[in-house]
């Protein structure tokens, strides 16, 4: 039997020690669900992976041979180091780039002489810095919006002079950012103000970004890449709006079809085909604006693409990865079938024994993650993820309704 190990860093006890967002909690759940039941489609495959003790209640739902529990005291790094040895047949890391996360993890696995199953180290640390990555892109002659690097120790009186040169409104986001985490648009130093104080609790970097403000539809591309095979999947559209409050990253659908697709999966094929480490699953963003396709960032790792990506394909994404054997893959044809839709849902903070009385009673497997209840939590919400399919994005979002009203209902009770 194949052993592979499958680690996602928010729901797997990488903040097992500090309190942990629910949204980020969820989403990380669900990533790491989508992608344990991908690789148990292969063939006598073992899956290992990790668990928050706050959640641990929740293994059951992980199509994994082995959950381990990660708790407040323990070092998961330590963990990590004591299970992980060469009888593993691979490994995927599924985490922030924020703070040299996913680097430091990918590059300690891949020193053991583990089979990374992911993008490798170097590739992570290429694109970590999101100032870097884009200025490397730009170089290859793709367009890009207009963007500074600003030391976070100033004052944000002198951010927002600097900042305001790229025209008002303006975006900030941490050099090393994920999910949409810190992400502002600013239209004033009051926005400047609010937003400086969540990028220096959400990045340890000393740095930010300031970006002009692209008006437009937010999109990412997904690929396989092997060797030199490139594989493109699917467009995908995302759920971001700047000038909400919430400027999170909700969720989106799968595929999506847009005049300027082509020419997105053509850019994207150049990128990866110029920066080397690029592999297995990748995902790079852009925003279609009304006269450019404007390059965002490259992120080196499963995104949450992945979950819709996985309803919809009518072939094992896993076998694209893991298998060695290039003319087998080489007959599968990419289809997809239908859309599929998921998203976030916020919830009125569930009390221990409504939660337990959802899992004893309900089987929705749309759910792929349930709003946990975390003890001593500050956040007045829990967060759930749903994934839906239908025939068409109609179906699928009235699928979607469908469930969350279900929850709401279900959850009001608290």
């Amino acid at each position: 039997m194949a052993k592979i190990f499958i680690f996602e860093f928010f729901s797997g006890g990488g903040l097992s020690d500090r309190e942990i967002s629910n949204s980020l909690l969820g989403e990380g759940f669900a990533m790491l669900s989508a992608a344990i039941e991908e690789f148990s489609h292969l063939p006598e495959v073992e899956i290992m992976t990790t668990i928050d003790y706050r959640i641990f209640e929740f293994k059951h739902l992980l199509k994994a041979k082995w959950v381990i529990r990660i708790d407040a005291r323990d070092s998961f790094i330590s963990i990590l180091e004591s299970i992980i040895n060469p009888t593993f047949d691979g490994f995927l890391i599924i985490a922030p780039e924020t703070g040299g996360i996913l680097y430091n993890l990918t590059k300690m696995l891949e020193e053991k002489g583990v089979r990374n199953l992911g993008c490798r180290a170097d590739a992570v640390q290429i694109t970590t810095n999101k100032f870097k990555t884009l200025k490397l892109v730009e170089l290859f002659g793709v367009t890009i919006p207009q963007t500074i690097a600003i030391s976070t120790e100033n004052p944000p009186e002198k951010i927002y002079s600097k900042a305001r040169d790229l025209g008002t409104p303006f975006v900030i986001k941490p050099l090393d950012g994920v999910s949409g985490a810190g992400l502002k648009l600013v239209n004033d130093l009051e926005d400047l103000k609010k937003g400086l104080q969540t990028i220096r609790e959400e990045s340890p970097e000393p740095w930010l970004l300031a970006q002009e403000y692209v008006k437009g539809i937010n999109v990412s591309s997904s690929f396989i890449v092997r060797k030199e095979k490139i594989y493109p999947l699917t467009l995908n559209f995302q759920d971001i709006n700047l000038e909400e409050p919430d400027t999170e990253y909700q969720g989106g659908y799968v595929p999506f079809e847009h005049e300027m697709k082509e020419e997105i999966m053509a850019l994207s094929i150049k990128l990866l085909k110029r920066i080397p480490g690029l592999q297995n699953y990748v995902g790079i963003d852009y925003v279609i604006g009304e006269n450019a396709i404007y390059f965002m960032e490259i992120n080196p790792r499963l995104t949450t693409s992945f979950i819709g990506i996985s309803k919809v394909a009518t072939f094992d994404m896993s076998k694209f990865i893991f298998h060695k054997n290039f003319t087998e893959l080489e007959a599968i044809p990419l289809d997809f079938y239908g859309t599929a839709y998921f998203s976030k849902v916020k919830l009125k903070i569930p009390t221990w024994e409504i939660t337990h009385l959802y899992l004893m009673s309900q089987n929705q497997p749309e759910v792929i993650a349930p709003p946990f209840q975390i003890e001593d939590s500050n956040e007045n919400n829990a967060i759930a993820l749903i994934v839906t399919t239908g025939m068409d994005l109609h179906d699928a979002k009235k699928r979607f309704y469908e469930i969350k009203n279900d929850l709401v209902s279900f959850f009001h009770i608290s």
